[in-house]
């Protein structure tokens, strides 16, 4: 895998690609690590590892997350963090945010915070902490196109 270092301006201009997005589908890993399936689902197919059940995931084109450290805020004030809150809490409020479209995508110059405005009125704050911040993925691979003219070539969907 190749890692291309990023400006703070184009990680600003990428996370912009979601504003207008409405959030398909709301998920947790571990613990408190969110996941928002953002635009249309479809599944998305992958090795299954041992003990595992399907070899499909049900995934948006974007996804927001990966993110173990997120409050909600309404009005400025805080209603819910991911630090404090009880589980079955966050699950209550994060659910609530399927179906609603993101209105605005801010992220700090420092990289300490995203603010993403949500059409109800919220914010959910993604924010750092002492592991991971966030990830944001589009979830159309790169695929080789073999076509009727010979030229072979790579389809690429990226960010």
């Amino acid at each position: 895998m190749v890692k291309n270092i990023l400006s703070v301006e184009q990680v600003k201009s990428n996370v912009q690609k979601i504003v207008g997005k409405k959030i398909t589908r709301v998920w947790f890993g571990y613990s408190t690590f969110i996941f928002l399936e953002l635009g249309e689902l479809h599944l998305e197919y992958r090795v299954k590892r041992k003990g595992e059940g399907s070899g499909a995931s049900l995934v948006g084109d974007w996804t927001l997350g990966q993110a173990p450290y997120w409050r909600v805020l309404d009005k400025g004030e805080v209603i819910c963090d991911s630090l404090y809150a009880e589980y079955d809490d966050l699950l209550r409020i994060a659910y609530g945010f399927e179906k609603k479209k993101i209105v605005s995508a801010v992220l700090a110059d420092s990289l300490e915070t995203l603010d993403v405005l949500l059409s109800s009125g919220v914010t959910v704050q993604f924010y750092r902490g002492k592991n991971d911040f966030f990830c944001l993925s589009y979830n159309h691979k790169t695929f080789l196109v073999v076509g009727g003219n010979y030229k072979p070539y790579y389809l690429h969907n990226e960010l």
